[in-house]
């Protein structure tokens, strides 16, 4: 199945938000189009998105600044492709965009071929921030350590961010520990800290790894990034 990116739109100009709105559906995306900032700060913080288009001129909440701002310090939205859209593209705005965290942007009026040529820009890089957070099913022995004792379990799924994995007995909820596991076609053991984020009624335990190496994070998302690879070519 084609790769859908999920976009949020924020536009406070209804006719061009329609017409954001259409040009990415047609292209093959999935738009969450909203008019207030105030609106798309509470959504960010609670889902995942692929890319952003944010609409730089709008005065509410501080405007695009603050949302780019907001944007850059969630937790699963921080480093996706992020479009500013102004009618002011001047030098020291561009300039303030791209410190903030903006990747590109677009100069209003735009029209749909010039929309369609920044998706296909940008579409590379939300393909490899959806493989980037993606939780993929792996079945590997997981040793974690908490309390002076040392626990085996096996894991679900995991992701750069994370691990899933079941666990008897399970460690409270909110507890740091340590786990040690061995990917497959890892040429090293992964010791990593993590934080327990939740506990489900069948012992199930979702862990946030806190302190990745730059090696250790590569490891996984080469992992990660090939095996979601792989079920998008399968399906």
């Amino acid at each position: 199945m084609a790769f859908k990116p999920k976009i949020l739109v924020v536009e406070g100009d209804a006719a061009l938000l329609k017409q954001l709105e259409a040009t990415i559906k047609l292209m093959g995306g999935e738009p969450l189009c909203l008019t207030s900032v105030r609106e798309a700060a509470i959504i960010a913080n609670k889902q995942k998105f692929d890319g952003a288009f944010v609409d730089w001129d709008t005065k509410e909440l501080g405007g695009g600044e603050q949302l780019v701002k907001m944007l850059r310090r969630s937790k699963s939205n921080s480093t996706i492709p992020i479009a500013m859209l102004t009618a002011n593209p001047s030098t020291k705005a561009i300039g303030v965009g791209f410190k903030l965290g903006v990747t590109f942007y677009l100069t209003k009026p735009f029209g749909a071929a010039e929309l369609s040529r920044l998706l296909n820009v940008s579409r590379g890089a939300m393909l490899e921030e959806r493989r980037r957070y993606a939780r993929v099913p792996i079945k590997m022995a997981v040793v974690c350590k908490w309390g002076g004792k040392t626990h085996s379990g096996h894991s679900l799924d995991i992701s750069a961010s994370g691990l899933l994995l079941t666990i008897l007995p399970p460690p409270e909820a909110g507890a740091k520990i340590g786990v040690e596991f061995d990917l497959p076609r890892s040429k090293r053991l992964c010791e990593v800290d993590a934080r327990v984020a939740r506990v489900d009624p069948n012992h199930q335990v979702a862990l946030r790894f806190l302190n990745l190496t730059p090696e250790q994070r590569a490891d996984i998302m080469h992992y990660t990034s090939r095996a979601a690879a792989l079920a998008e070519g399968s399906e």
